[in-house]
């Protein structure tokens, strides 16, 4: 070719100024797989996630979508249930008295007609819902007792509490023990609560929830 030729600045180099492959004799490594990084970036954010949960509020709503699950899926209220419901419409037509006459012991049946009335719910779906409180509570306050106990067993509990066969072989039942479970357990809190932090308001909650108990089961 016609006029000057220009050689390159330097060896290894083409007229462009860029290396030239060939000459290159380091090897090019491939860029490290950005899956692990994108895994534990996904964990640190579900991990910051939970934490901003708190675990007994989860087992409390879980607890009530299980109880409804049950529901759904049961035909008729347990024997013991339809006992309650039939002594909570006598209270609510005819008084404390004649429902005394009907069962004894008609502190739950007297609950479930007062949720009735407020709500305006059947006594049947008052009781089921009266029952599920008391379970999605109970599942809470286990959550709480074990985590006062042991900080980072938190999650843990939830799960064991939302798996107790004691909670879901019976949550389509309509049973006392649920409230009497609920207000034992509140009572364990209140005296772990009371241990640390002494004092007259503290006692007279652990004795109020012992007598909450108590009008569900002597």
């Amino acid at each position: 070719p016609k006029g000057p030729h220009l050689a390159p600045a330097h060896r290894g180099a083409d007229f462009r100024g860029w290396p030239d492959p060939t000459m290159m004799t380091e090897s090019i490594e491939p860029l490290s797989d950005p899956t692990p990084l994108r895994r534990s970036s996904i964990g640190a954010r579900l991990a910051a996630y939970a934490g901003r949960i708190d675990p007994a509020w989860f087992a409390f709503f879980a607890s009530l979508v299980l109880s409804a699950i049950a529901y759904w899926r049961s035909d008729c209220p347990n024997l013991d249930g339809i006992l309650y419901i039939e002594t909570a419409e006598i209270y609510a037509q005819q008084g404390w008295a004649a429902a005394r006459e009907h069962f004894d012991w008609i502190f739950f049946p007297v609950g479930i007609a007062w949720l009735a009335r407020l709500t305006g719910l059947g006594f049947e779906a008052a009781a089921y819902a009266l029952s599920a409180l008391f379970v999605a509570g109970a599942c809470a306050t286990l959550v709480r007792i074990s985590r006062r106990q042991f900080a980072g067993a938190a999650w843990c509990a939830c799960l064991v509490a939302l798996a107790l066969p004691a909670f879901n072989g019976y949550r389509d039942f309509v049973i006392r023990e649920f409230g009497f479970w609920f207000f034992c357990l509140l009572a364990i809190l209140a005296a772990l609560r009371w241990s640390s932090r002494p004092s007259w308001r503290g006692g007279l909650a652990v004795q109020a929830c012992l007598f909450a108990g108590s009008l569900f089961r002597v």
